[in-house]
């Protein structure tokens, strides 16, 4: 990736853009697409920023965002646009620069720190347990049900032969197989930072899992809010801007 001082950035009420995360947006504000037309035909690096909550009524990001690259982008004939992006790294935006329609700040790199390795280890083990207690796991390992017809994961797409006890084995395995790729993530920070953009429902939340650069503090954050268990799986939301 190129270096660059500046970057574009999409100010949202309801997203988180976290590294090594995949996140699905809808485009169909006026500046956000003249915004996504320059950025395509760029180096396609944008950044998103869920949108501050401040006295007046000003448009003001989060310092802390995450900077990603448009990996598909799909334009209609509406105007509107879907988009894939992929988070790269997490940035502190600095200053507004410039007088484009669409918000452009300066930022700088925020660098993770590890404090100590042996409590690292020790708060991945607590937050692999969280997630084992988590009820949104729990109900599809008791219930095995998909409700999308054909969808990824739906016991009676995979086998439509299937007993009602067979197919229900058939998804708890699958699920317990996507629980074990989780929880054997070597990289404690990427499972940080997956579980926290896959598995926490209020993007306000999310926003204090992003803004700690101290991984033992970021993992304490998200192990406090999974034990609240009141946030649904916002896996595969679309956002509107």
């Amino acid at each position: 990736m190129q270096t660059q001082e500046t970057i574009p950035v999409m100010i949202l009420p309801n997203a988180n853009l976290f590294p090594k995360s995949m996140l699905p947006l809808l485009v169909f504000e006026s500046r956000y697409r003249q915004m996504l037309q320059q950025v395509l035909d760029g180096n396609r690096l944008m950044g998103v920023s869920l949108t501050r909550i401040v006295p007046s009524n000003k448009e003001e990001p989060h310092p802390i965002c995450g900077l990603g690259m448009i990996r598909a982008a799909v334009t209609h004939d509406d105007g509107t646009s879907h988009l894939i992006l992929e988070g790269l790294k997490r940035v502190e935006l600095i200053e507004a620069v410039g007088d484009q329609p669409w918000p452009v700040y300066r930022f700088r790199e925020c660098k993770t720190i590890r404090n100590n390795e042996i409590q690292l280890h020790a708060l991945k083990q607590k937050l692999i347990d969280e997630i084992h207690r988590h009820p949104a796991i729990q109900h599809l390992s008791d219930h095995g049900e998909a409700k999308s017809e054909g969808a990824v994961g739906d016991p009676e797409a995979s086998n439509p032969i299937a007993s009602p006890a067979e197919a229900k084995a058939e998804f708890s395995a699958k699920v317990a197989l996507l629980l074990k790729n989780l929880t054997e993530m070597q990289d404690i920070e990427l499972m940080c930072d997956m579980v926290a953009s896959t598995m926490i429902g209020s993007a306000h939340s999310r926003q204090r899992v992003l803004n700690e650069l101290e991984l033992d503090k970021r993992l304490n954050q998200l192990i406090t809010l999974l034990t609240r268990r009141s946030q649904p799986s916002s896996f595969g939301d679309d956002f509107d801007l």
